[in-house]
């Protein structure tokens, strides 16, 4: 079987004063992995830790591979693979993806702000949610999460990382959306910072409801 795993952020600044092999490392959080190659690699990522027990353990009869990855900053909502991929965001506003097998960076894109969901993969596309983790708006009545400017729910193509669509909401996006069927379409389900749940269609970003 395989699991996956990132640092806790203390373990991580302490093993980023460690010299290793000479050289000093400076940033903050390294993703590890202990990974092996699956006899049937999931085709989708639905949502957080992939099912519903969060428990994202996988059966394989293959030998391990192992290796650590300078993620740039804090990996706060998980990790996804589907195929030989691994999905991961990072606190330094960036989506990467991961030869599973070697770590090798295959793309890295920027967003405009820490991307704070697990990835979810879907129908060739990354689904992610950005936020801050702060109050933009409180009058006593209202509470809204986010920045003043908003946040966004965003789609990357999973080949290459090229945005395929973004839906701006006023509040953070945060915790991570769910894959669900809705009128033989798929989409994610999310709720978010400014008080509502949404269901997006996956292809087209299109809003389905609203409460």
């Amino acid at each position: 079987m395989w699991a996956m795993s990132h640092c806790h952020p203390g373990r991580a600044r302490r093993e980023a004063s460690k010299p290793r092999r000479g050289k000093r490392l400076e940033t903050l959080t390294y993703l590890t992995l202990g990974v092996l190659l699956l006899d049937a690699a999931p085709a989708t990522w639905p949502m957080y830790q992939y099912a519903p027990d969060h428990n994202a353990v996988f059966a394989s009869a293959e030998p391990p591979h192992s290796w650590q990855f300078d993620a740039g900053g804090k990996i706060n909502g998980g990790l996804a693979v589907v195929g030989n991929t691994l999905y991961a965001e990072t606190f330094a506003k960036s989506v990467i993806a991961l030869d599973r097998s070697t770590g090798k960076v295959l793309w890295r894109t920027t967003m405009p702000n820490i991307v704070m969901t697990t990835p979810i993969v879907a129908d060739g596309l990354v689904i992610v949610g950005t936020g801050k983790d702060r109050v933009a708006f409180d009058n006593g009545r209202t509470l809204i999460w986010g920045v003043p400017g908003g946040d966004e729910i965003a789609a990357l193509d999973a080949n290459n990382g090229h945005i395929a669509w973004t839906y701006h909401t006023v509040g953070e996006d945060m915790p991570s959306p769910a894959l669900v069927r809705i009128g033989g379409r798929d989409a994610i389900v999310f709720a978010n910072g400014d008080d509502h749940v949404r269901a997006l269609d996956v292809r087209t970003g299109h809003l389905i409801w609203s409460t």
